[in-house]
């Protein structure tokens, strides 16, 4: 089977012969366990950096390195045909300069085999967005709330500063970034920002329902994070308490 690329991302928003018109849909996926099955479901995979959160019970995402992301993106990679698998970019890999984030997201792209990457940053990355872009390198950006930004901003709170948040999706759309991803701005900045840029592929997380697409944590759904889940991302299924209950039951019947 074929993987998606850009266009058949862009195809499943708007509608194609070939895919009918609907949501976005893209899944974390770290392991290649996980991944084998979610590509059943998701169009994108991405691997998140959040696994520093997530897998390792990290307090933040800043102790992810290049390095692990390269390990768990070839794993996913490998274990998948069919979904775009995009990576992220970790704190400190790509802020010092254009080339910095050059060197690490080519090594990214060349030693797993991935499709896109992702970087956290609205208006202050746009040169570098452009520059990788430029270069052959596919760039999801992340606006809205930047977990990598968290000493900064203090907490994981909803973002309401819409100017802010329009101007930095205006400026990484202008760049070159084929989609982004917009994480816990209110309703209705999301729909402001529809009705303003109806072209701009946008993924939300924890932003309302207008966005074209949706991304959510695979482990937050089912209660398997080793982190507190955010507010937004409630989990849908205990699989914690469900395989307690199946293993002492196996324990019980020897």
């Amino acid at each position: 089977m074929k993987r998606n690329t850009i266009l058949d991302i862009f195809a499943i928003s708007k509608g194609s012969s070939k895919f009918p018109a609907r949501k976005v849909k893209m899944l974390t996926s770290y392991t290649a366990n996980v991944a084998r099955f979610t590509q059943k479901i998701a169009d994108i995979l991405l691997v998140g950096d959040s696994l520093g959160m997530v897998l390792y019970d990290m307090p933040s995402t800043h102790g992810v390195t290049v390095e692990m992301m390269i390990l768990h993106a070839k794993a996913v990679v490998s274990s998948t045909q069919t979904p775009l698998v995009v990576v992220d970019m970790p704190f400190g890999s790509y802020e010092i300069s254009q080339q910095q984030a050059f060197e690490n997201a080519s090594r990214v792209i060349a030693h797993t085999g991935c499709g896109a990457v992702k970087l956290e940053g609205g208006a202050e990355l746009s040169q570098t967005i452009k520059f990788l872009v430029e270069r052959g390198i596919p760039v999801v950006a992340h606006i809205g709330l930047m977990p990598q930004k968290i000493h900064t901003i203090g907490s994981y709170k909803k973002i309401d500063f819409s100017q802010k948040i329009i101007d930095d999706l205006e400026s990484v759309s202008n760049a070159g970034a084929f989609a982004v991803v917009l994480e816990n701005v209110s309703n209705e900045i999301s729909q402001m920002i529809e009705e303003k840029f109806p072209d701009v592929l946008t993924i939300g997380i924890g932003s309302g329902t207008n966005c074209k697409g949706h991304v959510a944590v695979f482990e937050d759904l089912i209660n398997l994070s080793t982190a507190i889940t955010p507010p937004f991302s409630k989990p849908i299924f205990d699989i914690k308490t469900q395989t307690i209950n199946l293993i002492e039951g196996y324990f019980a019947k020897l």
